[in-house]
């Protein structure tokens, strides 16, 4: 092709394909729009609205419901205190008990050995009542010194006395039961020394702090 031919076959080529019309002969690529460029475009789209539906979908649907369950379950958790809550003292009048023995059964006599001399007499009786029905206190005087542990339930005050010393030779371990009557907690305490061979009783009345 001669020299001047050839300038204008280019000067057409470089003219149709600003236009947007460009010929095979003139570029190594076909011609006409990449059908892939437009595919990557369509699927990223696609892709990105799927994920922002799930976040908003599933976000949604397992975050509210829980907090809420959460929530109502930690309400119900908490329950009412017990009317017996509170700090609570007293006093008791200890005195010899009456043991009764069955006929067949075998006696030794060695509560009849009690003269009702020992462990006898005052003393004092302090607890505490949690909200949720535990009890703890001390009981001191006649009966030696005592741990007090328990519950109140149902309006039933049911508690266990255990010596301080166990090894306390005049140690005296036991039970101390009663209920809410009005304002005062009022209730029989119960106990006997190591050997059985000493058993007390004693009223218990007991007002708040």
């Amino acid at each position: 092709m001669a020299p001047g031919r050839l300038l204008v076959a280019f000067a057409a080529c470089a003219t149709l394909a600003a236009l947007g019309h460009g010929l095979a002969g003139c570029s190594n690529e076909p011609a006409g729009p990449r059908p892939d460029s437009h595919a990557g475009s369509s699927t990223s789209t696609a892709g990105g609205a799927s994920g922002s539906a799930k976040s908003a979908g599933v976000g949604s649907a397992s975050g509210s419901p829980s907090g809420t369950a959460s929530g109502t379950a930690s309400a119900e958790a908490v329950a009412p205190a017990v009317p017996e809550a509170g700090a609570w003292h007293g006093t008791y009048q200890a005195e010899k008990d009456t043991v009764f023995v069955p006929e067949k059964v075998p006696y030794h006599g060695a509560w009849a050995k009690d003269d009702g001399k020992q462990a006898v007499g005052p003393g004092k009786v302090e607890l505490t009542v949690a909200p949720d029905g535990q009890v703890t206190g001390t009981a001191s005087g006649a009966l030696g010194d005592q741990v007090i542990r328990g519950v109140v339930e149902g309006g039933a005050l049911r508690l266990g006395l255990t010596a301080k010393d166990p090894r306390d030779p005049a140690a005296m371990s036991g039970i101390l039961t009663g209920s809410l009557k009005g304002d005062k907690l009022v209730g029989t305490l119960q106990v006997a020394s190591a050997d059985a061979s000493l058993v007390r009783q004693a009223p218990v009345e007991l007002a708040r702090r």
